[in-house]
């Protein structure tokens, strides 16, 4: 299969074509790793995309079943996540892979599991090293710290509600993540909006949970946060959210986006499927 990753320059329309991938594999989700380039991860590999666009698609192995990362420049590590919400994490210097909790914490979670399948999973780390992770099947956003995991938000059925409780609060088909300055940013990707927790508050910052909504949001899945713009995708498209005055912009428009992140310089980084 063949693969782009390019850059959309900040504040302008200019897209860069970063490199070309070619694998015998599925890419499912990447990171931007500062200052070293890109982290890619398909079903049972992890490749590496360095800064000069060199491509090393066997940088770490032992997964079954990845589907998102996300990387920690303070722990210098990429926490990866397989099928079953199975916890890996990557050791960028090592190279090295192993499991972030034990067989006890596995076997709790598989009773959440044991009837989830083809779901997305999104997750990004908080400023004390915690890891939240949302689940599109489970309608929750779970919260992985040492060698436990609870419910962040959600009930656990698709709705959508408010409460002072966010474990009380509904979601429905969550499919993205992003934590910034004490926020955390979901993509509530079967409410059609975007939703903010503060503080244990939840609102919604951008589109409705009813259809035909101003901002004219279906199905916002991935996201991703940078002072004070978010990205997301929404179908084909992916658009920015101005964070201070709430305004919605389409930026880029393809129908062979896999994911996107945001890099230091705030340039938008996507990978695009260049076979179809």
């Amino acid at each position: 299969m063949s693969y782009r990753l390019v850059k959309l320059q900040f504040g302008t329309s200019k897209v860069e074509n970063i490199c070309e991938i070619k694998i015998d594999a599925e890419i499912k989700d990447f990171c931007v790793v500062k200052d070293y380039g890109y982290l890619i991860v398909c079903n049972d590999v992890v490749g590496l995309v360095d800064k000069y666009g060199s491509v090393d698609m066997s940088y770490a192995k032992g997964l079954n079943g990845a589907i998102s990362i996300t990387y920690s420049p303070y722990f210098r590590k990429a926490y990866i996540f397989e099928n079953g919400m199975n916890l890996k994490i990557l050791d960028f210097e090592l190279r090295s892979i192993s499991n972030f909790l034990g067989k006890t914490y596995q076997s709790k979670l598989a009773i959440q599991l044991a009837k989830v399948s083809n779901c997305k999973i999104d997750s990004t780390i908080d400023s004390k090293g915690d890891i939240y992770a949302v689940n599109s099947s489970l309608h929750k956003c779970l919260m992985f710290r040492g060698s436990e995991f609870k419910t962040y938000v959600g009930r656990g059925k698709a709705n959508y509600s408010v409460s002072n409780k966010l474990e009380e609060c509904s979601l429905n088909s969550p499919s993205g993540i992003d934590y910034h300055s004490g926020s955390f940013y979901i993509a509530d990707t079967g409410n059609h909006c975007i939703r903010k927790i503060t503080n244990g508050q939840i609102s919604v910052i951008a589109g409705s949970p009813l259809l035909g909504n101003e901002d004219h949001m279906v199905s916002p899945t991935k996201i991703c946060v940078k002072d004070q713009v978010a990205y997301f995708i929404d179908r084909e498209n992916v658009w920015s959210l101005t964070l201070s005055n709430r305004q919605c912009v389409k930026v880029y428009e393809s129908p062979y986006i896999v994911s996107i992140d945001v890099d230091d310089d705030h340039n938008l980084i996507l990978v695009e499927n260049s076979n179809a």
